[in-house]
């Protein structure tokens, strides 16, 4: 329930435009429990803090848990914007 808690924290700052403070709460919601849902959105916080390798490895990371991650992360209505937020497509 508190990995649960701290990725719906983390989900928040990232929402609110708060990268860092998202990318704090999804590496404890990591450490407890290391979900595809977590490491995706970690991998979009990164992606908004301009670490593109950490971001890519927790992409790879999320679509080894879960192939169909990115498409499940826009089905749960997970805004991922445009230009910086798109993630790179698998193997790219």
């Amino acid at each position: 329930a508190v990995a649960y808690d701290l990725r719906n924290l983390a989900q928040t700052h990232l929402r609110m435009g708060d990268a860092r403070k998202a990318k704090f709460a999804f590496d404890d919601a990591i450490k407890l429990e290391p979900r595809p849902f977590s490491l995706y959105g970690r991998a979009l916080a990164h992606q908004r803090l301009n670490d593109a390798d950490a971001a890519e490895r927790d992409f790879a990371a999320a679509r080894k848990l879960q192939p169909r991650i990115d498409a499940m992360v826009r089905q749960q209505g997970f805004d991922l914007g445009a230009g910086t937020d798109q993630p790179p497509a698998p193997g790219s």
